[in-house]
C-alpha cells in the first residue's frame, strides 16, 4: 500500500485491519488500529484548539506509550512539526532544544512534569499533560488532514560536528520513502510484531513504529530494558517476531540473561543499527540462532534513517559489513578532493535519495557543509569491497591521531572484545607530549573471568601495530551510556584512568 503522508499510515491500516492490534505495552494494554485512529482524530481536534496548527513546532516529552504515539500521529495530521524530546536530558538541555526549535506547545507525560515546568519558565512554552487526552470530550469524528507529502514532519535533534545539537529537518516524503524500503527488505506484514526497546525520540526507534504501522503489524513497547531478563521474558510471552537494537542491547542480553540458550520460537529476525556491532557479538548471535536472520544495517538521522543493510545470508562471511545501499538510494565513497575511491580504498560515505533531509533547522552553515550538489556527505568513513558491500570504518571527527596516524576506536575495541573475559570495550584519545594523542581503553569484565591488564596489553602487541596498542587499560564496572543505549564518549573522555 502506498501512502502520501505519515498520518495515512494509521488511517490506511485502520481501514484494512480495524481489529488487529496496533500497539501493546509492558503493562498488558492493547490498542487496535480502529481505536488508535479514534484516538488520533480526538487528539487532533484537541491539539488544534491548543494552537498545534500547520507548521507549528510541538514537542513531546514522554516515554514510549499509547498516548505519545496517538499524539505524534495527531500532530502530523494537524500539519504540525513534531520534536520528540530525549527524556534522559535535564531541563537545561531540553530548554535549549525547545528554544532553538521555537516550540509553541509541549506535550508532557506526568513523570516529566517538573522538567516541563522549568522549560516553560525558561522558554514561555505552553504545557499540556498527555494523560488529559485519554478521556478527551472531543468526538472521535474524522479530522481533516492538513499534512503534505513535502511538508516538514519532524525536527530530530542529534549531535553533529558542533557542540550545539543540530535539528535534522525531515519531511513526510523522507520518512515514508525510507520506511517503505525498510518494510520491504524485512518483508514485514500484518502478522509481524516488533519488540521496541528503542525510544521514539531516536530515529531508529521511530522507524520501527512507522514501518510496522505501515504494514499493519504490531509494536510492543518495552520500557523496562534496564531489567533485561524481564524484557526477554516479555519478548517470548508476547510472541514478538522481530527484535531491534544497538550493540549494547544485544550485549546486555548476552551478559545478563539466558538469551543465547533461548529458542524464541515466534522470533523471525534480528536487526542491528546505530553503531558498529562487534564481530564477536555477531558471531555469538549467529551461532545461537542459525535460522533467524540478522540484518546488519547502517544509517544516520540525516538519512531518515536507513542507508544500507547486509543480506543476512552474508552475515557469517562478512560480519563487519553493512552491505549495499537500499534500492532507492545512491551511495559512493569519495576522497578528500571528492574524487571516487577505488575498491577497498577508504573515504567519506556520500549518498542521495528521497530519504535525505531538507537540512538543519535554522543552521544554513552546517547544512551547506553536508548537503552539496544534491548529495549528503555523511561524515562517516568506509570503503566498498569487490562485491560492492560497504564497510564502515568510523567518523571523520572520531578518529584518534596517534603520532600522525589515524586510528579508528572501533577497530581497537573490536580486538579487546576478542579477548577472554572482556565484556565491553571503549577507546578514547588522551593527550601525549610525544605522539600528540595516545589510546586509553576502558573495559568491563566478566566477574567469573577477571581480566589481567598486563596480559591484555601483551595480546594487543601481538595483534596490532604499535600505534593501535592502548597506552593505558582501565577496568571499570560499567561504561557510561546515553538515552539511546550507545556509549557516551563525551562522558567517557572525562573519566579518570
Amino acid at each position: 500500500m502506498k501512502f502520501d503522508t505519515l498520518d495515512d499510515l494509521v488511517s490506511g491500516s485502520a481501514r484494512r485491519w480495524p481489529d488487529r492490534t496496533a500497539l501493546l505495552d509492558e503493562n498488558g494494554r492493547r490498542l487496535s488500529y480502529q481505536n488508535l485512529e479514534a484516538w488520533v482524530n480526538a487528539f487532533s481536534h484537541r491539539l488544534a484548539k491548543l494552537g498545534a496548527e500547520s507548521g507549528a513546532r510541538v514537542a513531546i516529552l514522554s516515554r514510549n506509550s499509547f498516548e505519545s504515539v496517538a499524539a505524534y500521529f495527531a500532530l502530523l495530521k494537524a500539519g504540525a512539526v513534531v520534536v520528540w524530546l530525549n527524556q534522559t536530558l535535564g531541563a537545561k538541555d531540553l530548554g535549549l532544544v525547545c528554544k532553538d526549535a521555537e516550540i509553541s506547545v509541549l506535550l508532557c507525560e506526568e513523570e516529566f512534569k517538573g522538567r516541563a515546568e522549568k522549560i516553560s519558565e525558561a522558554c514561555g512554552v505552553k504545557i499540556e499533560a498527555l494523560n488529559k487526552f485519554k478521556n478527551t470530550p472531543e468526538e472521535n469524528r474524522n479530522f481533516k488532514s492538513f499534512s503534505r507529502p513535502e511538508g516538514l514532519a519532524a525536527i530530530v535533534y542529534t549531535s553533529g560536528s558542533t557542540d550545539k545539537p543540530l535539528g535534522v529537518m525531515l519531511t513526510h516524503r523522507n520518512l515514508l520513502s525510507n520506511n517503505e524500503a525498510i518494510a520491504a527488505y524485512l518483508n514485514l506484514n500484518e502478522n509481524d510484531r516488533v519488540c521496541c526497546v528503542l525510544p521514539f525520540y531516536y530515529i531508529y526507534g521511530l522507524s520501527l513504529l512507522l514501518s510496522h504501522v505501515a504494514a499493519g503489524g504490531s509494536v510492543f513497547m518495552e520500557n523496562r530494558f534496564s531489567y533485561p531478563q524481564a524484557a526477554l521474558e516479555a519478548m517470548e510471552t508476547q510472541k514478538v517476531t522481530g527484535f531491534s537494537g544497538v550493540s549494547s542491547h544485544f550485549i546486555l542480553l548476552m551478559n545478563h540473561t539466558d538469551f543465547l540458550s533461548r529458542k524464541l520460537p515466534a522470533l523471525r529476525y534480528f536487526t542491528h543499527a546505530g553503531d558498529k556491532m562487534p564481530v564477536a557479538v555477531t558471531e555469538k548471535i549467529l551461532k545461537a540462532f542459525p535460522r533467524k536472520p540478522l540484518f546488519l544495517m547502517y544509517g544516520q538521522t540525516e538519512a531518515a534513517p536507513r542507508i544500507s543493510y547486509l543480506d543476512p545470508s552474508l552475515a557469517g562471511k562478512k560480519p563487519a559489513s553493512a552491505g549495499k545501499a537500499l534500492k532507492n538510494i545512491e551511495m559512493k565513497i569519495l576522497k578528500d578532493n571528492e574524487a571516487p575511491c577505488a575498491v577497498g580504498e577508504e573515504g567519506e560515505i556520500v549518498i542521495r535519495g528521497e530519504n535525505v533531509m531538507k537540512g538543519y533547522w535554522n543552521n544554513p552553515k552546517e547544512t551547506q557543509k553536508v548537503l552539496r550538489k544534491g548529495w549528503l556527505f555523511t561524515g562517516d568513513t568506509g570503503y566498498l569491497d569487490a562485491d560492492g558491500d560497504l564497510f564502515v570504518t568510523g567518523r571523520l571527527k572520531q578518529f584518534i591521531k596517534v603520532g600522525g596516524r589515524r586510528v579508528s576506536p572501533a577497530e581497537v575495541e573490536s580486538l579487546a572484545l576478542g579477548y577472554p573475559g572482556v565484556r565491553e570495550a571503549a577507546v578514547v584519545g588522551i593527550p601525549d607530549e610525544t605522539l600528540g594523542e595516545k589510546l586509553r581503553l576502558y573495559a568491563t569484565e566478566d566477574v567469573t573471568q577477571p581480566v589481567n591488564t598486563a596480559a591484555l596489553a601483551d595480546f594487543y602487541k601481538k595483534k596490532a601495530p604499535f600505534y593501535k596498542v592502548p597506552a593505558e587499560i582501565v577496568i571499570v564496572a560499567a561504561l557510561p551510556r546515553n538515552g539511546q543505549g550507545k556509549i557516551d564518549r563525551k562522558r567517557l573522555a572525562g573519566m579518570k584512568g
